[in-house]
């Protein structure tokens, strides 16, 4: 069953669609948890490495 170039490209046209909407409402999201896990970082490394010095003593 071949698919036709048109339809492969409505296809692709509905999903992008679909997938936009989704992709705007996910942004801010993304947004708003980045300063949160920059600020989360440091603080896992630093508390690994704690774990580690406690460990090694």
């Amino acid at each position: 069953m071949g698919e036709t170039p048109k339809t492969a490209l409505h296809r692709y046209q509905t999903s992008r669609y679909t997938f936009l909407p989704i992709a705007c409402c996910l942004l801010p999201i993304a947004c708003c948890l980045l300063p949160i896990a920059c600020c989360l970082l440091p603080l896992a490394s630093c508390l690994s490495q704690a774990r580690l010095c406690s460990q090694l003593k």
